[in-house]
This record gives structure tokens, C-alpha cells and sequence, in this order.
């Protein structure tokens, strides 16, 4: 079903909204006017005895103001003032001769069905005493003027009403569906991805809710495509690390039988040369997975480095590596304000995952920037910057698995590994955090 714009479905409704009341209107006014004439035509006395009252106000206030028969000025104004909305013909007559009539000023204000000829029930005449001699005063009433003025006006505002809230019924609709699109769209981004959104309608509001509904589902798949991956990667992890651990725990073992028997010096040289790598190859198998692996418990042999032994226990070593490949260093260090937490086997091969991938891709030619000193941007850290600028910067991150390693080894310790490129230049940003002073979550790595 092809989607029908708003635009046009209020277009729709205003058109077909006044057409109606137009009709209605028309109807309406067309039957009242004939009912309001009918009324007095089958009740003239009730026009009678309002013609006769008039009379008696007449004789009253002409005795009272002293008005003359031919004084029309006076008389003009006095039809003026009693006739109100009703139509009223006064006809004054001295001696068989009209001396005033009203009837130019008044059938301006007649109905095509009140032209005809007065009916005589509507008529009262009575000789009335003037201020300048007595004369015959008749008088002639349509009172069906004010009534269908009355009812004009009404059933106007009746119409109005129906136009105007039949329009603003067909935009409440529309801005309900909006105002609860909105709030499904607000409960989705507050983490209910499992509500779906209410598609209602033919119109932009339907489509926007269909688009958004799909990108709320196709989201819900990812994530769900996404834990599944990572159950099968941890699983995968699990299944690799006892597959591997269990032969090197069993050569260590050996070797140890083996290392505690009498030997040729040669012999237990080479065996404490196969003993050493073997710890050494199951110590980095354990960083493996414990940076692969973002629930693994912190290492149980988390150090303090002492302020004065930090250089030259970690980073002396990594630079001399830059100076053998050629590589000119910068340094701006500052010793540690105190002790920092490391494990040192997992730093060193965070350190030595960063300085591999200097050799990898920055520019000989270029000068490696190292900066450590106390982070000014988070309290009670160790900060280590390293910059340089790289003609392969683009691809330095690889396929960002030693970033992650790293970004997982440092999160265990309590501090935070990045890495970002710009302009040429990348960097890597290490944090360490001062004594017991835990972070609960690492940073995300930029670039990665």
C-alpha cells in the first residue's frame, strides 16, 4: 500500500471539513428562517400585541417629549430606538396624508420573503395625540428579523466549531502518534531494545516508524550476533589455554625431575636453558589469555614499582631497543610522584608490544617523543606519551590484536592503554595508577 503524505491527508480533511460545514450551514439556515417565518405566520396575535404595546409607547413618549406628527427628526429616532433588531414600519397620517413613514429606512433591512404586502394581523393603527394635534399612527412588525439574525449567527459559530474541531481532531491524531513514536524512540535509547515501535497509518509517521524498527531489530541481532561470537571466543580461549597449558605444565614438570638428577654440567645447562624458556613461554601464554580474555581475574602478583628503580626497570631497556634500530629518542621523564601498581611481566609486554610497533611503522628519520611524569588529566596516575610520526600511520594499529591484548593487560592492573592517529603522527598513551589506587574500568582504545 503506497504511503499517502501528510500533507496531503490534512489538505484532505480541510477541504472535506468545510465542504460539510458550508452544507451544513446552508441547510441549517435555510430551514430555521422558514421555521422562524412560519411561527409568526400561524401566530400573528403574538405580533399583534407588540405592535399595540409599541402604540402605548408612542402616545406615552410623544406626550412626554412633546413631538409633533411632522416632526420626523424625532420620530426617526424614536423607531430607532425601540425597534432594536426587529424590523418596524411607522406610518403617521393627518387628514388621509402621511406625514411620516419609515419604510425607506426600514426595507433596506427586509427579507425577500417579507416583501410582499403587510398582512393586516401584523398591523396595529390608533389615533395618537400629538404635541401639534392628533393623527393616525400605524405600525407594522416583523420580529422574524432579530430571530433569524439570531439564528444565522448561531448555527455560523455551530459550523465554525465543527470545521475548526474536526481539523484539530485529525492533527491530535497525528501528533499522538508522533508524541508516542517519540517516546518509544527515547525507551529504545534508554536500553529497551526489545520494545518494539506501534506502526500505525499510511504516512511519513508509518514509514519513520517501520525504518526505525527495523534499525532497532537488525540492532538487537548485532548485539546478539556479537555475544554469541564472544561465548564462542571465550569458549575457544578456554578450550586453547588448557590444550596449551596442560603439555607446558607437564614439560616444566620434566624438566624439573630431570634438573634434580645428578648431569653432565653441559646437560643441566641446556636443561635450565629449556627450563627458563618453558616458564617463560607458560608466563606469556598466561598474559595471552588474560588479555583476550575481558573477565579475567587480576593477576595475583601485582607489584609496586618504587619511584627510583621505574626507569631502569622498564624503560631504559625499550629504548636502548630504539636506539639499536636506529632510532633517535626525545625523552622527558619525571620520576613517579610513589610507587605504582604493575604486574611486571604483563607491562614489559605491553611495553614491548608498543616499542615493536614503533620499529614497525614510524619514520627512522623522525625523532620518538617519550614523555612520563604524573598525569595532569587524571589524579593519582603515572602517565606514559609516546609519540612519532610514522609514513605507514594509517595501518600502525595493525589488526588492532596487540592493542587489545594491551588494553585488556592494563585494565587488570588498574590502569588504561590507548592508542590514536593524527596528521601523521600516532600515539600511545599508558597510565599507571599509584599505589592501591585501582581503576574499576579501562579507557577504549581511539583508533583500534
Amino acid at each position: 500500500m503506497l504511503a499517502v503524505s501528510l500533507s496531503r491527508q490534512l489538505a484532505a480533511v480541510i477541504l472535506l471539513a468545510f465542504t460539510v460545514s458550508c452544507c451544513l450551514y446552508f441547510g441549517l439556515s435555510l430551514a430555521a428562517n422558514q421555521c422562524i417565518c412560519a411561527y409568526y405566520a400561524w401566530h400573528p396575535e403574538t405580533v399583534q400585541r407588540r405592535a399595540d404595546a409599541l402604540l402605548d409607547k408612542l402616545q406615552t413618549d410623544v406626550g412626554e417629549r412633546g413631538i409633533g406628527f411632522s416632526d420626523s427628526t424625532a420620530l426617526s429616532a424614536w423607531v430607532n430606538v425601540v425597534s432594536g433588531r426587529e424590523l418596524m414600519i411607522l406610518q403617521i397620517y393627518r387628514n388621509g396624508v402621511v406625514t411620516f413613514d419609515s419604510t425607506e429606512r426600514t426595507t433596506a433591512r427586509l427579507h425577500s420573503h417579507m416583501m410582499d404586502p403587510i398582512p393586516q394581523a401584523q398591523q396595529s393603527v390608533r389615533t395618537i395625540q400629538f404635541a401639534d394635534g392628533s393623527a393616525r399612527a400605524a405600525i407594522a412588525l416583523f420580529p422574524e428579523n432579530a430571530q433569524v439574525e439570531r439564528a444565522n449567527i448561531l448555527l455560523m459559530i455551530l459550523c465554525m466549531s465543527l470545521f475548526l474541531g474536526t481539523v484539530l481532531l485529525s492533527m491530535r491524531g497525528k501528533i499522538r502518534r508522533l508524541s508516542l513514536l517519540e517516546k518509544e524512540v527515547l525507551a529504545i535509547a534508554g536500553g529497551e531494545l526489545d520494545r518494539p515501535l506501534t506502526q500505525r497509518g499510511i504516512d511519513e509517521l508509518s514509514n519513520l516508524a517501520v525504518c526505525v524498527d527495523g534499525m532497532r531489530g537488525a540492532f538487537v541481532e548485532r548485539i546478539h550476533q556479537e555475544e554469541s561470537r564472544q561465548m564462542e571466543r571465550d569458549q575457544w580461549i578456554t578450550m586453547l589455554s588448557h590444550d596449551l597449558r596442560t603439555p607446558l605444565t607437564i614439560l616444566t614438570g620434566y624438566l624439573e625431575v630431570s634438573l634434580r638428577q645428578p648431569l653432565p654440567e653441559n646437560t643441566r645447562f641446556y636443561l635450565t636453558r629449556c627450563m627458563d624458556q618453558a616458564l617463560r613461554l607458560k608466563e606469556r601464554s598466561d598474559l595471552l589469555f588474560a588479555g583476550f580474555a575481558d573477565s579475567a581475574p587480576l593477576f595475583d602478583n601485582v607489584k609496586q614499582a618504587e619511584p627510583e628503580a621505574f626507569f631502569t626497570d622498564y624503560l631504559r631497556d625499550q629504548i636502548t631497543y630504539l636506539k639499536e634500530n636506529g632510532y633517535s629518542v626525545e625523552l622527558d621523564y619525571e620520576a613517579p610522584a610513589r610507587s605504582t601498581t604493575v604486574q611486571p611481566a604483563a607491562f614489559q609486554r605491553v611495553l614491548e608490544n608498543v616499542f615493536v610497533n614503533i620499529t614497525k611503522y614510524a619514520a627512522v628519520d623522525q625523532p620518538v617523543a617519550i614523555c612520563a611524569r604524573t598525569d595532569q588529566q587524571a589524579e593519582g596516575s603515572f602517565m606514559i606519551a609516546i609519540t612519532s610520526g610514522g609514513d605507514k600511520a594509517a595501518g600502525f594499529v595493525g589488526s588492532g590484536l596487540g592493542l587489545t591484548i594491551c588494553a585488556n593487560l592494563m585494565s587488570h592492573m588498574g590502569g588504561a592503554f590507548g592508542a590514536s592517529a593524527s596528521d601523521g603522527c600516532f600515539t600511545y598513551r599508558i597510565t599507571l595508577p599509584y599505589g592501591n589506587n585501582i581503576k574499576e574500568s579501562s579507557e577504549y582504545i581511539d583508533g583500534s
